[in-house]
């Protein structure tokens, strides 16, 4: 398991990088962030799976995931967290 989340660490960072190379309104912009969309879904699958497996967490190397889903939320991708604050 810890290669299959190790192949999708590494397929979001490329895809992040593949997205700097496009303009926000290119089709190859596009496709690349529905792309990492999916590819950052399965990321999540596959860690909440290993994680009721076994106890030995997996920890990213390669991507940046704020990044990834600071650009996921704008995108419309993920909804945005709602932050519980105190009055």
């Amino acid at each position: 398991m810890e290669r299959v989340l190790e192949k999708l660490d590494m397929a979001m960072k490329i895809l992040t990088l593949d997205l700097v190379k496009y303009k926000e309104d290119s089709p190859m912009y596009q496709k690349a962030l529905v792309t990492l969309a999916k590819v950052y879904q399965a990321f999540n699958s596959a860690y909440d799976f290993a994680a009721t497996d076994k106890n030995v967490p997996y920890y990213i190397k390669y991507a940046d995931i704020e990044r990834i889903k600071t650009l996921l939320t704008n995108a419309g991708y993920l909804e945005e967290s709602k932050k519980t604050g105190r009055r």
